[in-house]
């Protein structure tokens, strides 16, 4: 049997996981298994002595985070998602929270963060769109780009107008999303 037919017979047990194989493809349904982590093989030596020591980390904190995850439930505060972005190097794990905007570039999408840092993945922006779509803080506003509206600093009107978003880029709004653009914005 694989791990995810393991996992069914394992209930009522506290571990954590931590996923090895050599197929990057099951990577959402690992996250989905709450996985500590996701190695690709050949595992890297360093990678795996990092996800060790996180899994004896988060069993020092189990108690502590289980607290603060049904304190985030009676409060109404939805916890931070995160999104599994394939790279050529294996998956980038990034908080979607932390997703200024996403550029299309042909078949790829560039994912460009708070931070500054862009990680360049092989989708198209129509499947990140798709990986998106479960947050509703994003919005498509040209056949280029897929902005978290969060970090909409100003709408500039225009032809389609144009945004400007917080890390000071102005991103175009084409003439047929603008109207649906500007509805979503009033309804923040």
């Amino acid at each position: 049997m694989n791990g995810f037919e393991m996992l069914k017979y394992c209930t009522g047990f506290d571990f954590e996981i931590i996923f090895t194989t050599a197929y990057n493809k099951y990577a959402i349904k690992a996250i989905r298994h709450s996985a500590l982590d996701y190695l690709l093989k050949p595992v890297n030596k360093t990678e795996l002595i990092q996800a060790l020591e996180r899994a004896g980390d988060s069993k020092k904190m189990h108690a502590s985070s289980k607290i603060t995850k049904l304190l985030e439930s009676i409060n109404g505060v939805k916890p931070s998602e995160r999104t599994a972005l394939p790279t050529i190097d294996g998956l980038n794990m990034v908080d979607t929270q932390d997703i200024l905007y996403c550029e299309s570039d042909n078949n790829y999408t560039r994912f460009h963060l708070q931070n500054g840092k862009t990680v360049y993945v092989s989708k198209t922006l129509k499947k990140a769109e798709a990986l998106l779509q479960s947050n509703s803080n994003f919005f498509r506003i040209h056949h280029s780009f897929l902005i978290n509206l969060r970090y909409v600093q100003q709408y500039i009107k225009g032809d389609g107008g144009e945004v400007m978003m917080a890390n000071g880029k102005y991103l175009p709004v084409s003439r047929n999303n603008r109207q649906d653009f500007l509805n979503r914005l009033e309804k923040l």
